[in-house]
């Protein structure tokens, strides 16, 4: 067996000169068991047992290899849980759980970005499902954003937010906050390629949408505090015994 920076290549042990008789990439790979003998195990759910000889520096590489890819596998399929339960807590309005779920998958991304990034490996080589995996919690969090975003315009009409105490933290304010970060997380996880289609194109179209009800809200905000302040001077003009003075008739 021939350990690259790639793959795995198995040669015949009687005629090592001789073509490789398979290879196996790293990305095809859920786990290296070396323990006793050789054991690799596929994503598609194949074990091999090869009764080969590992030396010490060879079964440091793989069990490093191996970590990396459990972790990869597992959270592979716990990104696109979390995928759908962000929709589900989207539709629900429970803000406060869809950032924690968020947080704490982002939390597992992160370090395992950073453990792969550390070795001498290319990402796309060890890892070459990451910036899918990413692409899939990024933009699931964007839909978040663009929901919050809209409950935020929602409340800038009319005086219900001001009534529900939201008077210190201006909806439309909140409401760009939130566009601001969809939009960051649509273009962290554009295609390197420049197509736009499917869920990407769908999130930009929402997004192109979502900017025209805030800026218009925004709009009507400035409009309803100039007449505000027109009513408070007329009210302090009032106050102020700014009253037309009363004529006096005389009796002549």
């Amino acid at each position: 067996m021939v350990v690259t920076d790639a793959r795995l290549v198995f040669v015949p042990a009687d005629a090592p000169g001789a073509e490789e008789a398979g290879a196996l990439a790293y990305g095809d790979l859920a786990g290296v068991d070396v323990a006793n003998s050789l054991a690799l195990r596929s994503v598609d759910g194949v074990t091999w047992q090869l009764p080969v000889e590992v030396d010490e520096p060879t079964a440091a590489h793989l069990e490093w290899v191996s970590d990396v890819r459990e972790r990869v596998t597992d959270l592979d399929e716990d990104l696109d849980s979390a995928a759908r339960r962000l929709d589900a807590l989207t539709g629900e309005r429970a803000w406060d759980d869809a950032e924690e779920v968020y947080e704490r998958h982002r939390g597992r991304l992160d370090r395992l970005l950073g453990s792969v990034q550390r070795s001498p490996l290319p990402d796309d080589r060890v890892a070459p499902g990451l910036t899918r995996m990413e692409r899939t919690l990024e933009r699931a969090y964007a839909w978040l954003c663009i929901a919050r975003a809209e409950s935020r315009v929602d409340r800038s009409h009319g005086p219900s937010a001001e009534e529900a105490g939201c008077r210190a933290t201006d909806p439309v304010a909140a409401a760009r906050e939130f566009r601001d970060r969809a939009w960051s997380r649509v273009e962290e996880s554009r295609r390197p390629d420049g197509f736009h289609f499917g869920e990407e194109r769908e999130l930009e179209t929402a997004l192109d949408q979502l900017d025209l009800e805030v800026e218009t809200a925004a709009v009507g905000a400035e409009l309803s505090a100039d007449d505000t302040q027109a009513l408070e001077e007329t009210e302090a003009g009032v106050d102020g015994d700014h009253y037309p003075e009363t004529l006096e008739l005389s009796d002549d």
